[in-house]
């Protein structure tokens, strides 16, 4: 205890809080893939409020000076920051769906939509992956 300057309990503390909320059996975050950063799930299983709850032990944390592990992507401190997420975000959160669209941004045809019959929807399923304002930032 004496390493963290009298600070050990709450080091303890915000560790295993973070641990447990972070499990996707806890029901705010989800992991697309094991090896994937974590992200919201398209239905949470927890009230709004807990995300808010959420924050307030994350600035306490900080305030502390008790650096947590949280496995966000890039895009959320981003989002924090005010600033435009891009498509690396995006193959962050999805490697296919930023390959593809790396592909398609890539190609020179003026009829790109007609000649590979480009018709985009986004499903339920890869939607909680990649927020909307997100995809509409690409540039």
């Amino acid at each position: 205890m004496s390493s963290y300057g009298g600070t050990g309990y709450l080091v303890e503390f915000f560790s295993e809080v973070f641990e447990k909320v972070v499990q996707p059996k806890y029901g705010m975050f989800m992991y697309p893939k094991p090896t994937s950063p974590m992200w919201f799930p398209p239905k949470p299983s927890v009230e709004k409020n807990k995300y808010f709850l959420f924050g307030i032990l994350c600035g306490l944390s900080i305030a502390n000076q008790i650096t947590a592990y949280l496995p966000f992507p890039l895009a959320v401190f981003k989002k924090l920051l005010n600033k435009k997420p891009t498509l690396s975000d995006v193959k962050e959160l999805s490697p296919v769906l930023g390959r593809s669209l790396q592909t398609v941004l890539e190609c020179e045809l003026d009829d790109l939509e007609d000649r590979f019959q480009l018709c985009y929807s986004v499903s339920i399923l890869h939607s909680f992956m990649i927020p909307s304002q997100m995809l509409n930032n690409l540039e």
